[in-house]
Formats: C-alpha cells, sequence, structure tokens
C-alpha cells in the first residue's frame, strides 16, 4: 500500500489479489517449462512458488529504481514513476488515460494535440525531469 494510491492522499489497497495471480502466471510458466523439460529428457522436476518472492518480482519498476537510482519509491496516483505522458488526465468532459512509452509515439501525441516543441520535455528523461 505504500505504492498505491494519490500522491497526496491515503494509501489504497488494490482492487484484487495481485500475489495470488502473479504467483498463479509463476506456476503456469514452471509447469510448462517442466513440461518441456519432461518431453527433452524424461524426467520431472519439482515446483515450488511463493506469494511474497513473486510480489516482490512484480515490483519491478520501482524495485529497479531504488535498487539503481536511489529512488524511494511513493504513490503516484495513476501515473508511471520512469515514463511520462503515463497516467490519468482530466479533460472537459471526461477523464482519459494517455501512455506514451515511446519517442514516437510522443511525437504522434504532439500532432494530435497540436502541441509545439519544448526542449524541456522533447525526451522521455526530460519529461520526467519536469513531470
Amino acid at each position: 500500500m505504500h505504492l498505491t494510491g494519490d500522491k497526496n492522499g491515503p494509501p489504497f489497497k488494490l482492487g484484487f489479489a495481485i500475489a495470488d495471480v502473479v504467483t498463479s502466471l509463476y506456476a503456469a510458466n514452471a509447469i510448462l517449462g517442466g513440461f518441456i523439460h519432461q518431453m527433452q529428457t524424461g524426467e520431472g522436476i519439482h515446483i515450488k512458488t511463493s506469494l511474497f518472492e513473486c510480489a516482490v518480482a512484480s515490483l519491478i519498476n520501482q524495485g529497479s529504481n531504488y535498487l539503481n537510482g536511489g529512488m524511494n519509491p511513493s504513490r503516484m496516483g495513476n501515473h508511471h514513476p520512469n515514463i511520462v505522458p503515463y497516467g490519468l488526465y482530466s479533460t472537459k468532459t471526461l477523464p482519459i488515460v494517455i501512455c506514451v512509452g515511446t519517442p514516437q509515439q510522443y511525437q504522434s501525441l504532439k500532432e494530435i494535440l497540436n502541441l509545439p516543441d519544448m526542449p524541456e520535455y522533447s525526451t522521455n528523461e526530460a519529461r520526467v525531469k519536469n513531470r
């Protein structure tokens, strides 16, 4: 809950049991790997899963930011710590989700919204800095 919720609000619990879902996906992949191993060698394998370890693995962006960049993860609402724009944005009528993951997508968004070229937003790194 340290990571979920609005930046200036209380933490939220997730809307579903993410650790259970992620662990079952890891287990399914391990089972498929076991089938491949059995077909190739004739031997079975032992599969073990961990809710905690799979939950930690699902925090890849936040964990990587902490371990590699020294950034203490915090609540950001619907926004992404490493990509801008990426989140829920208000409009005159309804909120919309904008997720721009590549320079080409940002260029397309600029064209759609008729935005000028601005150096402080020209790269994703600059957009994160000037969020």
